[in-house]
């Protein structure tokens, strides 16, 4: 199998599990209730789900797209042990790192609801992706 087509079915079996997590994640998470009342604690009003089941689905694809990145500079320094690809798998990680701190899951989970930044949540995430594609793409290409 050439090399290529096997870093793009590689590729597509991270980002469908990715895709696949974010799904399960947003339709079973039951936000947090507060101790003293049977309200939810931060609810928040329709088009704002939106934008943070979105942002759901972004960073969660953002982090299985990094790490293929990284494996991928990871693969590429066993090969050339250059310096520059050491600073790109630091990249990498931190980008990494980026993307599981800015993940709803992550702070969901920990009990924390979003403030109503409404589109303005997402964009990051979406700047962060496409800058990760054009990286995915150059490593293919060279």
């Amino acid at each position: 199998m050439k090399e290529n087509t096997k870093r793009c079915l590689i590729l597509a079996i991270l980002v469908l599990t990715a895709l696949s997590f974010a799904a399960y994640a947003i339709s079973t998470f039951e936000p947090p209730k507060h101790p003293l009342s049977i309200r939810r604690v931060h609810e928040m009003p329709g088009d704002i789900e939106i934008f943070y089941a979105g942002k759901t689905i972004i960073s969660t694809l953002n982090l299985a797209l990094i790490t293929f990145l990284l494996a991928t500079y990871i693969d590429l320094y066993r090969k050339v042990k250059s310096e520059f690809t050491i600073a790109l798998m630091v990249f990498s990680a931190v980008l990494f790192l980026y993307a599981l701190a800015s993940s709803p899951i992550l702070y969901m989970r920990l009990g924390f609801r979003p403030a109503g930044l409404g589109p303005f949540a997402i964009l990051p995430d979406i700047f962060s992706c496409v800058a990760v594609s054009i990286l995915i793409y150059l490593s293919f290409k060279y």
